[in-house]
Order: C-alpha cells, then sequence, then structure tokens
C-alpha cells in the first residue's frame, strides 16, 4: 500500500506540475451582471474580493462585512467611491452547485482585464486551493511578471499599519526583485496541540522532521489520524507539504524536492503509522492534531463531543504548541491570504489607503477578517489575539456562537515563542493541496475512502 501511495504521489505532483499554471486559463465567457454593474462604476476605486469560505459565510453577511469596510476607511479619511468587484461563489452549495460555472466566468474576465494591462485597482484574496480555484494560484510566479504595484515607497510613509508589529518573516515572503510586492494578510501552520503539564517544548530553528522521527515518544507527532469514540479524524492536508520548508522553484518551474527526499519521508510517515498502531496508548501525553487559527479558544454546546475532538483537553487548560518541523531544520508557516495593488492602476495612492488601513491592528481584530481567518488562519499583526481586542459574535457572519480574538496571557505568550521561531513562510497553493490528498490516500487504507477521493486527483 505504501508503495502505491508514494506512485501515485509522484503522478499527481506531475499532472499538477509547476507548468501548468504558468499561464492562465482564459476561456470565452458571456458578460454577468457583476461584469455591467462595474462598467457602470467605471472610474470609481474597484477593489477585487475573494475570499470563498463554506460554510459558514453567506454572500450577504459578506456584503455586509464589506459595507462596514468601506465605511471605516471613508470614516478614516479614505477614498470614497469604493465598489467591490466579488468573485462568485456558491455559499449554499460550494463547488456542487448549479451556477458554479459563475466562478469560472468571473475568473476568467478578471485574469483576461489583468492580461489586457486593466482590471481591478486592489486585490484582497484568499490562496487556499481547499476552497477553490483563487485568482492568483502561484503567487511567487505572478509576483515576477511585474503584475503587482512596488510599495516600500509608499510603506515608508503609512498611517495607519505598524510595520514593525508585523510579523518579519511572514510580511519577507511577499517581497520580489522589486522589494514589496505583496501584503500577507493571515497565515498559519499544522501544530500537535498538548497539555503543557505533560508536556513542554521549546521551538527550534535546528531540530529536524527526521530528528522528530527518532524521538522517543513520535506517535504523538506525526500520527496522520486521531481516533475517538466519534469516529477517525482525518488530519489536515497540510501536515505533509509543511514537512518541505519549499515546494517549487518558480523560475524554473521545478519542484524543490526530489522523488528521493518524498519516498524518505512518506516511509518514516508509515513507519509511525505501524508504531502508532503497537503504542501503549496509556503513556501517551493527550493531544490533539490543529492548525495555527484565531479560534482557539474552542466553544461547543456539547462537551462529550468537545473532550472527543480535542483529547479532553479543557479550553482554559495551559497548551504547548508543537510544530510540524522541516526535512531542513525549523518549521514553516503558509500564508492564507494576501492584498495586493495592480500596477496599472490609475490611483495608486488611493488603492495604498486601501492596504495600509487592511494592515492596521484596528482592522485586524474586526469582522473583515472574520472572513480571512475563520478556522483556519491568524492576522499578521503581532498584538491581534489579545484580550483587549475586539471580540466579534460571528453568529452574525452565518453560524452561532463566539469567535473569540484572543487567547488566555499564557497560551498567547506561547503562541508569541511559536511565531518568533518561525524558520520559513510562504504562500499556499496547488501543490499544497496535492501534497494533502495523497497523503490522506496513504493514512487510510480502505478502498472505500480511495474510490469516494478519487474525483478530487483529476
Amino acid at each position: 500500500m505504501k508503495k502505491k501511495c508514494v506512485l501515485l504521489l509522484v503522478l499527481i505532483i506531475s499532472i499538477a506540475g509547476i507548468t501548468a499554471c504558468s499561464k492562465s486559463d482564459i476561456n470565452n465567457s458571456q458578460p454577468s451582471s457583476a461584469e455591467e454593474t462595474l462598467q457602470a462604476d467605471e472610474g470609481s476605486l474597484r477593489i477585487l474580493i475573494d475570499f470563498p469560505s463554506w460554510p459558514p459565510h453567506t454572500e450577504a453577511t459578506r456584503d455586509r462585512n464589506l459595507k462596514d469596510f468601506k465605511n471605516e476607511i471613508i470614516k478614516a479619511g479614505g477614498p470614497r467611491d469604493i465598489i467591490f468587484d466579488c468573485i462568485y461563489f456558491d455559499y449554499n452549495n460550494g463547488s456542487n452547485g448549479p451556477n458554479y460555472a459563475l466562478r469560472d466566468n468571473d475568473l476568467t474576465r478578471v485574469r483576461t482585464e489583468i492580461m489586457a494591462g486593466n482590471g481591478p485597482d486592489v486585490f484582497i484574496t484568499v490562496c487556499e486551493p481547499d476552497y477553490e480555484d483563487p485568482v492568483f494560484k502561484y503567487p511567487d510566479q505572478v509576483m515576477s511578471r511585474r503584475t503587482f504595484l512596488p510599495l516600500d515607497e509608499y510603506i515608508e510613509k503609512a498611517q495607519f499599519m505598524e510595520w514593525d508589529k508585523l510579523t518579519p518573516v511572514i510580511m519577507e515572503a511577499g517581497k520580489g526583485e522589486e522589494g514589496q510586492l505583496t501584503l500577507p494578510l493571515t497565515y498559519s501552520m499544522p501544530l500537535t496541540v498538548f497539555r503543557k503539564a505533560e508536556l513542554e517544548h521549546e521551538p527550534s530553528g535546528t531540530l529536524t522532521f527526521f530528528d522528530i522521527a527518532k524521538s522517543d515518544n513520535p506517535v504523538s507527532l506525526f500520527s496522520s489520524e486521531l481516533t475517538t469514540e466519534y469516529g477517525r479524524y482525518l488530519m489536515d492536508a497540510d501536515r505533509l507539504a509543511s514537512v518541505f520548508p519549499a515546494l517549487a522553484d518558480y523560475d524554473t518551474e521545478t519542484l524543490a524536492f526530489s522523488e528521493e527526499d518524498l519516498k524518505e519521508v512518506i516511509k518514516i510517515l508509515g513507519d509511525l503509522e505501524d508504531c502508532r498502531a503497537n503504542y501503549d496508548s496509556e503513556n501517551m501525553p493527550s493531544y490533539y492534531h490543529s492548525d495555527l487559527k484565531v479560534e482557539f479558544n474552542f466553544s461547543t454546546d456539547d462537551d462529550d463531543m468537545y473532550k472527543a475532538m480535542f483529547a479532553g483537553i479543557d479550553k482554559k487548560e495551559h497548551l504547548t504548541f508543537f510544530p510540524l518541523y522541516s526535512t531542513q531544520g525549523g518549521y514553516c508557516a503558509t500564508i492564507t491570504s494576501f492584498a495586493a495593488i495592480n500596477r496599472n492602476t490609475k490611483r495608486p495612492d488611493d488603492a495604498f489607503f486601501v492596504l495600509d488601513y487592511l494592515l492596521s491592528l484596528d482592522c485586524q481584530c474586526s469582522p473583515i477578517y472574520a472572513n480571512l481567518t475563520y478556522n483556519q488562519a491568524i492576522p499578521t499583526h503581532e498584538e491581534a489575539m489579545q484580550k483587549r481586542t475586539q471580540v466579534v459574535k460571528y453568529g452574525d457572519y452565518g453560524t452561532n456562537g463566539w469567535q473569540k480574538w484572543y487567547l488566555a496571557k499564557s497560551n498567547f505568550d506561547e503562541l508569541c515563542n511559536l511565531r518568533d521561531n518561525i524558520s520559513y513562510a510562504r504562500f499556499r497553493t496547488e501543490l499544497d493541496e496535492k501534497l494533502g490528498y495523497c497523503q490522506e490516500l496513504c493514512a487510510n487504507n480502505t478502498k472505500a475512502y480511495t474510490d469516494s477521493h478519487r474525483h478530487r486527483l483529476s
């Protein structure tokens, strides 16, 4: 089974191919109502918005958040004639919706405009292929093609963002040969979460994936699933991809790791799965797998379900966040959303005003970020997620309960220590997704699972 998984993984990466994204697919499409509206508002500052998240958001709540965002920009002294160009997403049905071709039409329209030297003034977009095909599949590659406006001179005159309080290693990933070209908005990384009373860990810049695999208790760190009384929960798809600090060289359009590297990692993961099956679980520290995200203050009305999903670890306990170390040492964060300015904008100052406000602490603790961070990321401002920041009732965004934009002090300190020791940062791309799907296949040896997910690999 392991050998089949390796061959499948190599095949998928070959099919995905870096060259497949070297050019956007441009197809003929009919003008949409959104396009006609944009034409009617020609001359306004146009902001492209693409953060599909399903569930829990809806088109209505997204638009309400954007209206509030626009009002805040106007209140701060920014441009008043803002229009939002929202890439279509079927919030009711996801990619299975009957009108989902509208998204392809919107993507084609925007990409065609950009290639013609036009398009939106500002881009605010996720880079999460797990949701849907993003506007920019490979941001590093786009940065090298003079699509985005260099921002260094504007950043020096910023009114709202505090550049020295934005996580440096994350912001560095937004640089190209011409300087800062994109502004990362949110990022994440795979974690294994323990009770601090049961396991303590000091983040390291030299510890490797291979070092952890040889430790006395490797099972809890690399198990690809967590078994509870409610069933088997597969871990996040980013775990395998995060073992590699880089996935591709976008200038040469080649993978950054070899087939031999991949086989070695897969073999270790397989051996750890076998080890886990025979391990004395009574001596294993309590743990659960997660991603770095805003919602560390988990809440649920079903205490039994909560305890099952999170290994009985109470949300108020002091936690240890154990990162997934890379093959080269240290650990990697992946950028899940970013903002940029179209190099062809006729209103660069107004466009940067929007980005400047977007990177401020007030904005990163406001409802607009609920669309960008929900259940999968944290903001880039290092003072967000503290108790003094805003509490957002995300029942207003299409679901019930409270989304808490802060951590208990001990866990916030743990987050800061983790964040301060990030070794690498890169944009999340389709390659993360392809590697993740193969990990899922390797983690489950049932034919039914393989058959049910086969369509995701085409």
